[in-house]
Formats: C-alpha cells, structure tokens, sequence
C-alpha cells in the first residue's frame, strides 16, 4: 500500500508552499477534509473544529478569488460560518481577533487552523506582524493548546521563524532560485547551498538534484519534508514491529482528489 496518511490525533504544524496552480490550496483543503470530515480518505472518529483564514484583494459582485477552502461546505457535514466581512477595512486586525479567541478555548476542544494565501495578509503591516506573532505563539505552544497549524502561501519567505518551526513542509513545483535558498537556510532535509561551482562536488551534485526534483514536479505532486513521519513498518529479528522514518529524505508525494467541490478550477479560454 503506497498511500500516505495524515495523522490528526497529535497537534502539528504544516507548511505548505508551490507557485500559483500548483496546488497548494488543494494540498490545505484535503488536509483539512481529513480533519472535520468522515470519509473513505481516512479514519475519522470524532471530527476537528475548525477555523480558516482567507483574505482577496480583488472582489466584486460578480467575480472574486474564490477560497478553495470555504467548499469544504459543499458537504452536508460541514457546517459554516463566515466571520469576517469581505468589505470589512479592517479584516487582518480582526483575523488577529478570531485567532485568539479561538486559541483561548478548551484545549480540550480538537482544533485545527488553516490559512489559504497566507502572503496575502502575512505582510509588514502593524496588524499583520501582530497576526504573525499570535501564529508564532500558537506553533510554539501547539502541544499544551491542541493545535494543528495548517500555512499554504505562494512565498516561503513571509516567515523564516514559522517555516523552521514548523514539523512538516510540502513543496510543490516553484522555478525561484530564491526559494531554494530558503530551503537550504531552513530545511534540515535539503541539501546545503554549494559555495563552489565545481560541477564533480557533491554539494553542487545534490543542489541540482534537489532543484531538479523540484522543476519535475506535476500538478498535486510535491516533495515532503517530515523527518518523523513513518513511510514502512517491517518485522525485526525478534519479531517486533519496526517502524522506518523519512529521514532528512524528502518524499515524492501525490496528493488525492478531494472529496468536497474543488473551487480552484483554472479559467482557461474557449
């Protein structure tokens, strides 16, 4: 059985980052299908309590980026509710809001917190530090607070400190050299930056390996970086049950269909 599970019993944090249509809000979305919804994709005994955050610059009556999230509501287990206001002003200083009051229930209480382009509000204004530094606070304190922490963005680079903390990062298909930097800078399994331009060293061997697996990726493919999780089990000489961790390997991965309506469809012309 080559299929990958999402373990949501413990709290995690998630990084998950690709260019644009490379899905990543997929990624987040049957992340969070495997958390607040029983299904064949998993097993799922008591549903997780969820909250989302999605910010568009651009919306309209008409027309608008979509947050490919917000389907998950297309399944009648799913119950929504919108807290924010599309046209509020002032949405990150109460997405700040949101967070801590949902941060300051029981921990009890199984929850999971998803954000969807996240370098849309994650910016160098005065509300959206204070944001990051609740997010910050909540990843290092997920353990006593039973979070899951879920970050989809289309740049690495919104968070150096969120990215080092976080136990799991899924890369999908991105061509910026910048981002591989920010790979080699925080990312135990990727190979380190080659100081030398010798094409025999192995450092640069590794680089280009790295930057090759990366540019190979289809869409809903992505390289997994998770030293802790367990991809075989085998039997040990005296008969136990031995478990094999990914390592400082990054793992090709495949992420499933979702379950919900996909929002994310690309507009293509007629």
């Amino acid at each position: 059985d080559c299929r990958m599970f999402f373990n949501i019993k413990p709290p995690s944090s998630t990084f998950i980052c690709g260019a644009q249509g490379s899905g990543k809000s997929h990624t987040l979305s049957c992340i969070l299908e495997n958390c607040l919804i029983t299904s064949k994709a998993g097993n799922l005994s008591s549903p997780l309590t969820g909250l989302v955050f999605h910010y568009d610059a651009f919306i309209s009556d008409r027309a608008g980026s979509p947050c490919e999230a917000a389907f998950l509501s297309s399944h009648d287990d799913v119950e929504m509710r919108v807290l924010c206001s599309p046209t509020n002003l002032h949405t990150i200083k109460i997405f700040n809001v949101c967070l801590t009051f949902f941060l300051e229930q029981a921990p009890e209480t199984a929850r999971v917190v998803g954000l969807d382009e996240a370098h849309k509000y994650m910016n160098a204004s005065i509300e959206a530090r204070k944001f990051t530094d609740t997010l910050l606070s909540a990843v290092r304190l997920q353990r006593h607070l039973g979070i899951r922490m879920i970050i989809s963005t289309q740049e690495p680079t919104i968070s150096a400190t969120l990215l080092s903390l976080c136990f799991t990062t899924i890369f999908h298909r991105f061509m910026s050299p910048d981002w591989l930097k920010v790979l080699h800078r925080h990312l135990a399994g990727a190979a380190e930056e080659p100081h030398r331009s010798d094409p025999d060293d192995p450092s640069v061997q590794a680089h280009v390996s790295l930057l090759n697996q990366i540019l190979d990726l289809q869409v809903g493919e992505a390289l997994l970086f998770s030293p802790s999780a367990i991809i075989k089990a085998s039997a040990s000489e005296d008969g136990d049950l031995k478990f094999h961790r990914l390592g400082a390997e990054p793992l090709r991965i495949r992420v499933r269909h979702r379950i919900t309506s996909d929002g994310g469809q690309t507009v293509l012309s007629l």
